[in-house]
């Protein structure tokens, strides 16, 4: 009998592979770098829609949900996550020159909403490193958090841990003050991919 991680998550073996768990406002939202952060021998960058105020306020009558992205790669420095980024994602996607170094959060002005990415990079970055890739899907009440594992040395994805790095870095966001009523709040969870 498998582990309830392995049961709970199967991959898909769509011929579409990832890109259709990457729905919901890729193609024409924009995106920002809003934080980094290194966990679990990788640099985590938090990626967020520019429009993630306004769509928390109109979920709660529209089924218009903030889309969040978490890109962990499997690299154990911000210098190397970045420079392996700068080679392999699209220009446009690149994250800005002060993400070099792990800055944690970033306030809305920091974060320089106006400088943002469209969605359609994503996609492109993940169709080019599928082999590398393995993507996560959650729901929550008013915003859907990808977590897009990259091991761009061929490494076994990882994505044990990242429920709780989740509710570490985006939780109270959803007014949630302890972990049982986090995982309360998961509406549901994808995973697709080859890792």
């Amino acid at each position: 009998m498998g582990s309830l991680w392995g049961e709970a998550h199967k991959h898909s073996d769509t011929p579409y592979h990832q890109l259709w768990l990457l729905d919901g406002g890729f193609k024409h939202d924009s995106f920002v770098y809003s934080g980094s952060w290194e966990e679990d021998n990788s640099i985590v960058y938090r990626i967020t829609t520019n429009t993630a105020t306004m769509n928390k306020f109109f979920a709660t009558f529209t089924p218009v949900k903030a889309n969040y992205v978490l890109l962990k790669v499997q690299l154990p420095t911000p210098a190397a996550a970045y420079n392996e980024l700068e080679v392999n994602a699209p220009q446009a996607m690149l994250p800005p020159d002060d993400f070099k170094s792990a800055l944690g959060d970033k306030n809305f002005i920091t974060a320089q909403p106006w400088g943002g990415f469209k969605g359609s990079e994503i996609r492109e970055f993940v169709r080019a490193n599928e082999s590398k890739i393995l993507i996560e899907k959650r729901e929550y009440n008013t915003m859907r958090v990808y977590t897009i594992v990259w091991a761009p040395n061929g490494d076994k994805c990882r994505l044990e841990g990242m429920d709780r790095f989740i509710w570490k870095v985006i939780g109270g966001e959803l007014n949630v003050d302890n972990w049982t009523n986090f995982m309360r709040l998961a509406v549901s969870v994808t995973v697709g991919g080859p890792n």
